[in-house]
């Protein structure tokens, strides 16, 4: 991205990040949801709202990451270079959509 006006020297670029936990941890998380709040319903169709919400549910597992970020830019001084930054990042234990969705389900009934 371009310094947006403020400087030729300073280059902002935004990125998402999503730390995904392994699929069968997901897919453990949600149908607990499930049952938690519809208890009732037909396995199967539990099941198919497991499989449904799988790839959209990140959960991103508590730890520390260490992160190393790289940038090759194709024209000016720098061309051809690869500058980097290394970042670490903690992802701390706390309530996600999926508890804060629960807690709303239990507290409506």
């Amino acid at each position: 991205a371009t310094g947006g006006g403020k400087s030729l020297r300073e280059h902002d670029i935004v990125i998402g990040l999503e730390l995904l936990d392994t699929s069968e941890t997901r897919r453990a998380r949600i149908r607990a949801f499930f049952l938690s709040t519809t208890p009732s319903q037909d396995p199967s169709r539990i099941e198919a709202g497991v499989a449904y919400f799988d790839p959209m549910y990140v959960a991103n597992p508590a730890g520390k990451y260490e992160l190393t970020i790289t940038y090759e830019p194709k024209s000016g001084v720098f061309a051809g270079r690869s500058l980097g930054r290394r970042l670490l990042v903690q992802v701390n234990e706390g309530p996600d959509t999926l508890d804060r969705m629960m807690a709303k389900a239990h507290a409506t009934r």
